[in-house]
């Protein structure tokens, strides 16, 4: 179907809109997403672009999957802020965001577990499925949901992991 859809587009020199509640249809067939929340537009953007820098946790979570891990901005100088979760500090672009609450928007697969630096969680669930091992991590702040390849160590339940984030892994976005 994408190949049919490009193809058209091509032939005709037209500009084709399709519309679709299917995520993973919508990034793999489009040059532009347009994400709708209540008859408004909520952001605008090429499919990698509203992926990796959702303007906030509706788009974060309707373009696939995102934990949304509140955080504090500690510090901010010239669109950088230093953000602190439960004592594990990082710099990341502000977005526009002042000293003050946050949160970061965070993909499954760009969480690291296990690392020498982090914020403490539990592995309350390890699931095989094929491919990956899905975990449910227990942190001082609720659950959070993150995705590993290696499944021929994976790691067990209650067992105590140190959780950081891959370098292109959060995203701030604004409190609630």
């Amino acid at each position: 179907m994408r190949e049919d859809i490009r193809s058209i587009q091509q032939d005709l020199g037209l500009t084709v809109i399709y519309v679709t509640h299917d995520q993973e249809e919508a990034l793999a067939v489009s040059d532009e997403i347009v994400v709708m929340r209540n008859a408004a537009i909520a952001q605008i953007g090429p499919p990698r672009e509203l992926y990796d820098a959702p303007v906030d946790a509706f788009v974060a979570d309707f373009i696939g999957e995102a934990n949304l891990i509140p955080c504090e901005l500690v510090a901010v100088e010239n669109d950088v802020a230093e953000v602190a979760v439960d004592g594990y500090r990082l710099s990341l672009p502000a977005r526009g965001l002042a000293v003050g609450p946050g949160r970061l928007a965070v993909r499954p697969s760009r969480i690291v577990l296990d690392g020498e630096t982090g914020f403490d969680a539990t592995v309350a669930k390890a699931t095989y499925v094929g491919v990956r091992i899905e975990y449910s991590l227990q942190t001082s702040f609720g659950s959070i949901f993150a995705v590993a390849d290696d499944v021929l160590n994976p790691l067990e339940e209650n067992t105590a992991v140190k959780v950081s984030f891959k370098a292109n892994g959060p995203v701030l976005i604004p409190p609630d």
